[in-house]
């Protein structure tokens, strides 16, 4: 994996969280041999924000500067655990790792929102959740016996009740709960908003942003069916009869089989899988299309055909935020190697801008993205089994939130402070692209001078 920037931009945090142990201090070596000094599209930084044990890092989870995801026990020490939920700031990277809840690693579903943090959801968990302020020691709320979670917006959340659901009313069906009533296990505080007849049996098949809800479905008594995209309105969610068939992907199971295809939401624009021509044999590829306009979907990038799936690139866990699309790129050698990359492609104006690029050498199965902060984890194997796992954030091209340091929301005097009390007095580090004020790649006095000058004497703003 390369890493932008300084190998001091992660090393505090993966310090912080190995501490002083030999085996801390062993998987700090690795990792620094891993993650060498590089430049990725020369605007990419790399930095650990918590390593640890084999599994440590299960599909994190981002929104803002939270970022959250489930840990597996260290069996060497917790033969018969099951696990934990973990977060942390990465705005304060000199502060701890939090434990949030225990919870069973090996149940998935981990959904973050600006308000709530939700977990669980399958045949095997209900659905909890806790509101984002009070994840350091609230209590945990049973938001519900069925389902699990697939989005939420400004007032409520989205539950999708599987094929499989004990009751018929759950089954095959979307629901929408009120914030308001979170706690309510009353069958009037589930509302229906959707129905489908075909499962898609993957994660990243349905999403919901602070407008829509997206989904997928197609007729299971056709055979050659392909899964068309529908959408709903979020203020017209009582409706059902309000849902639109918003594109179809050309792909059917001779295709993407029973899987659906992978698809993301952000506002009016969707992130997809599809087909090139509806026939089999087509090649793969991933759109972007923009609800609010008539205009064909954009193409992004084109992947192999699906007719020998093992030594083809494929397109895995697309994520998509106001200012990128990420996705997670596989392909295989045909012998014994396979090489997995996350990838991207600017956004601006719900325009794809440039080139595609890639972040990074990845080892995970999942990638997620929130403004221009991507996460994932990621594994190192050293000496053949000595493993280690990691949870890594990318900070890509972008200058939104640049000068204000500590994340408080504003510039403001406390900013250049914190840059000070870093370079001379072994304060905690910032990250470099909110501190790099004059943009010049590095974080130094002129930066804090800059901000003051900023501040009290008109000079030049961010950048």
């Amino acid at each position: 994996m390369g890493c932008g920037g300084q190998l001091g931009q992660y090393g505090a945090a993966v310090s912080s969280v190995m501490q002083t142990s030999m085996k801390g201090q062993f998987v700090f070596a690795v990792l620094s041999i891993f993650l060498p000094l590089s430049s990725i599209e020369g605007q990419v930084d790399l930095f650990v924000i918590a390593a640890g044990n084999p599994g440590f890092g299960y599909r994190p989870v981002i929104d803002g500067n939270l970022v959250v995801w489930q840990r597996h026990p260290d069996r060497a020490v917790d033969p018969f655990g099951l696990g934990t939920i973990e977060s942390r700031d990465i705005t304060r990277l000199d502060l701890p790792v939090e434990t949030i809840a225990n919870f069973n690693a090996n149940i998935g579903g981990l959904f973050l929102s600006r308000d709530y943090l939700f977990w669980g959801g399958s045949s095997l968990s209900y659905v909890w959740g806790r509101p984002r302020t009070a994840l350091d020691g609230g209590n945990d709320i049973l938001v519900a016996k069925f389902g699990r979670v697939v989005g939420a917006t400004r007032d409520f959340v989205v539950i999708k009740g599987s094929s499989w659901e004990f009751k018929d009313a759950h089954k095959n069906r979307y629901f929408a709960k009120s914030f308001s009533r979170i706690a309510d296990q009353g069958d009037d505080a589930f509302i229906e908003i959707a129905q489908y007849r075909s499962e898609a049996w993957s994660y990243h098949v349905e999403a919901v942003s602070d407008e829509y809800l997206v989904w997928q479905d197609r007729d299971p008594s056709i055979e050659a069916e392909t899964w068309k995209i529908y959408a709903k309105k979020v203020s017209s969610r009582m409706n059902l009869d309000e849902a639109s068939l918003v594109i179809d992907s050309k792909a059917g199971t001779q295709q993407v089989g029973n899987s659906g295809v992978l698809l993301a939401v952000r506002r009016n624009m969707i992130l997809y899988q599809g087909a090139e021509r509806e026939e089999e044999g087509s090649p793969l590829a991933l759109y972007l299309h923009d609800m609010y306009r008539n205009d064909p979907p954009a193409l992004l990038e084109v992947f192999a055909t699906t007719q020998d799936p093992y030594i083809e690139r494929r397109m895995g866990s697309p994520s998509l935020s106001s200012d990128y699309a990420v996705w997670r790129e596989s392909e295989f050698d045909g012998k014994v190697r396979f090489t997995f990359r996350a990838r991207a492609r600017r956004i601006i104006d719900g325009e794809p801008i440039g080139q595609n690029f890639t972040i990074a050498d990845i080892s995970a199965d999942r990638i997620m993205i929130d403004g221009n902060l991507a996460v994932w984890n990621d594994t190192r194997v050293e000496d053949g089994d000595f493993v280690t796992s990691s949870i890594v954030v990318a900070e890509l091209p972008g200058t939104r939130g640049v000068g204000d340091v500590n994340q408080d929301g504003q510039i403001d005097l406390s900013d250049p402070i914190v840059i000070l009390s870093y370079l001379f007095l072994g304060g905690w580090q910032p990250r470099r692209r909110l501190a790099d004020f004059d943009q010049n790649g590095g974080i130094e006095l002129t930066d804090a001078l800059s901000i003051i000058e900023y501040l009290f004497f008109g000079g030049k703003g961010p950048g």
